[in-house]
């Protein structure tokens, strides 16, 4: 089956970041891994199953990544009015790096070979508006 041009799809939820490794000894040696119980896990497989849902078929080809991390705002950031003058206007931990490395790494062997394969990559993080729901945004187009 050919991959699409160009997919997209949302996962909803607030996007989860992925988190510094853990590190063991394994026969002497030191091996890296993400805890089974971490957030993060649900996150990639929902990644995951979304790109398939939409279409997406692993190739050889570059790819160029489009991820836009819709965070929802904590209800103590609004008032009657609107937006309270100290809340702040990015989510101030879930680094772009991170939410970026999470949905890329999800999509291997999914929507690419490898996210070797991921020659232009964007990330936007950002809080969600009043009333609007937290996601995530995936693009993905062949190039």
């Amino acid at each position: 089956m050919d991959a699409p041009t160009e997919i997209s799809f949302i996962v909803d939820g607030n996007p989860v970041a992925q988190p510094r490794p853990r590190f063991r000894s394994v026969g002497g040696y030191a091996a890296a891994y993400t805890p089974s119980s971490h957030p993060v896990n649900a996150f990639r497989k929902a990644v995951a199953a979304a790109a398939k849902a939409a279409g997406a078929v692993p190739h050889d080809d570059d790819v160029e990544l489009d991820i836009v991390a819709i965070f929802g705002r904590p209800a103590s950031h609004w008032t009657k009015s609107g937006l309270t003058p100290r809340a702040p206007m990015r989510p101030p931990k879930n680094d772009w790096d991170n939410v970026g490395k999470a949905v890329s790494d999800a999509l291997n062997g999914v929507a690419y070979m490898d996210d070797d394969q991921v020659v232009v990559g964007r990330v936007t993080r950002r809080y969600a508006s009043r009333n609007e729901p937290a996601r995530t945004v995936v693009s993905i187009r062949r190039l």
